[in-house]
């Protein structure tokens, strides 16, 4: 219960100072005429180099002399912020800032590089690269939890996929910006798959990991009388292996059945494991367990 209310806090306080940095500007431009478009991204000038960390946390380019069609933009990036953030931060703890960050500089470098010599501002790129990173990450985890918020984010905001596309987006939206962020949260979710939150393994995937570390092989027998299943794991048979299971010549590496552990079933549960050895070494010891899932719980 308190690892699960530390999250929520971790969640709030995340998405609430991501909040915050884009709204402040935007107040202050408001109230001062500060022009801070300028510290947008600019593609390939030195002026816009610093846009690639700002750009995210600015939405106040004039547009005929008013700020409304402004304060819709940063109130249509806000709602997503909010929800997206929350759910990156409350899933993946132990990545989100990582990711975050990467989103923000692997997507505007992108940019940068490649898009329109114009001022592009906005966190829309941040919201598309929250939206394939949440998606991909769950999908690729075979998380139950995660998959499911992989599901809610494709409900939620599937449909922003046409903002990739030029001819679905007014000529002044930078989707050049949506493009490098969807862009930027794959390749992370990509890349981070193995950190964070694990799908939880079964006591049959932890035998067969450490039969295969071990060099053991799988032997199942059955008893009729008792209507158990015998599954044994022996060191595997070699060229030089005699029939009577023994080791024989120097580079064998047969043994007899008790140098394995085995597993008895009965209509397909397991009820015992004796001399499973040391499991220390698969993973970090966290996942392995008989497939509860209690992360978020």
């Amino acid at each position: 219960m308190d690892n699960q209310k530390q999250r929520v806090q971790h969640a709030i306080w995340v998405s609430g100072i991501f909040l915050f940095a884009m709204w402040i500007p935007f107040i202050l431009d408001f109230s001062f005429d500060l022009n801070l478009y300028r510290f947008g991204v600019y593609p390939r000038s030195l002026e816009g180099i610093p846009g690639i960390l700002f750009s995210p946390f600015i939405h106040a380019l004039k547009d005929d002399g008013t700020y409304l069609h402004n304060l819709a933009h940063i109130v249509n990036n806000s709602v997503p912020i909010a929800v997206l953030m929350s759910l990156l931060a409350y899933f993946y703890r132990e990545v989100a800032i990582r990711v975050l960050v990467g989103i923000i500089l692997l997507g505007g470098m992108c940019v940068w590089i490649s898009a329109r010599q114009n001022y592009h501002i906005g966190a829309s790129g941040v919201v598309y690269g929250l939206v394939t990173f949440l998606f991909l990450s769950g999908t690729i985890r075979k998380h139950r939890s995660l998959m499911g918020v992989s599901m809610l984010v494709a409900f939620l905001y599937g449909s922003i996929v046409w903002g990739v596309l030029p001819m679905f987006v007014d000529v002044s939206t930078s989707y050049e910006g949506h493009f490098w962020g969807a862009v930027s949260g794959l390749a992370l979710g990509y890349y981070y798959r193995k950190e964070g939150t694990q799908r939880p393994k079964y006591l049959w995937e932890m035998e067969e990991e450490f039969a295969e570390k071990k060099g053991l092989e799988e032997e199942v027998r059955f008893n009729p009388e008792t209507g158990q299943v015998l599954v044994n794991y022996v060191y595997k048979h070699t060229s030089s292996d005699n029939d009577n299971g023994y080791a024989v010549g120097e580079n064998s590496n047969w043994s007899t059945p008790s140098v394995g552990f085995n597993s008895y079933s009965t209509e397909g549960e397991l009820t015992d494991l004796d001399n499973l050895g040391d499991l220390g070494d698969l993973d970090d010891g966290s996942n392995l367990d008989n497939g509860v899932d209690d992360d978020f719980e």
